[in-house]
């Protein structure tokens, strides 16, 4: 395989990567709003929590194949804000309630952030 071939196939494989992570912002959005608005958090949020965390891991171990670039670098610190945001609040949601728990929850705002909009932004551009 040649030098321009492997190009391709990286920048490629970084656009499945973004087109993917970016379909999961409104769902991640949903699920942290779930986590920071539900009394009685259950076994379906915890699984949805773990299906759309499972799936930025997944993205971010197929970018990690990829050689190394300031794209790249972009990409990586765009879903690791995303899947962390979503652990977070996750972990808030089965966390028992007390003083200053919705002080807490209310900081993540719509669960949308500038981030969530540049990963969109991004994958409207590859």
């Amino acid at each position: 395989m040649d030098m321009a071939t492997a190009t391709e196939g990286s920048d490629r494989t970084l656009a499945e990567i973004v087109r993917a992570a970016a379909t999961l912002v409104p769902k991640a959005a949903r699920v942290i709003q779930q986590c920071t608005n539900s009394v009685d958090p259950g076994c379906e949020l915890a699984r949805a929590c773990g299906e759309i965390a499972s799936a930025y891991s997944a993205l971010h171990l197929r970018l990690s194949d990829l050689p190394r670039t300031t794209l790249v670098d972009q990409v990586d610190r765009l879903l690791n804000y995303q899947l962390h945001l979503l652990v977070q609040a996750s972990g808030l949601a089965f966390r028992p309630r007390g003083p200053g728990w919705h002080r807490v929850a209310a900081n993540f705002g719509d669960g949308w952030g500038e981030p969530a909009d540049e990963l969109i932004r991004l994958a409207a551009r590859l």
